[in-house]
């Protein structure tokens, strides 16, 4: 039995365009070896639907596509109840 190791190709897009994953300075970093996606520092304007693209010498996988909603906590009010 042999193997045969095949190299992808990620691009990751966010309401269709394609997203800067290769400088330094992106916040969007593709982690090996699976192509999943990191938000460095996430903000609102991250919201939105994201899609993988994985290409090689055989074709192209298309991921599903996903909706990122960013949540967060309201600060908490400072209030004292007395509960004798």
């Amino acid at each position: 039995m042999s193997y045969y190791y095949v190299m992808f190709r990620y691009v990751w897009k966010k309401d269709g365009e394609e997203l800067d994953t290769s400088s330094e300075q992106s916040k969007y970093v593709i982690e090996p070896p699976g192509g999943s996606i990191t938000i460095k520092r996430p903000s609102a304007e991250d919201d939105g639907v994201y899609q993988c693209f994985a290409r090689n010498e055989f074709g192209i996988a298309v991921s599903i596509k996903t909706t990122v909603k960013r949540a967060g906590l309201s600060p908490l009010i400072n209030m004292c109840f007395d509960i004798s």
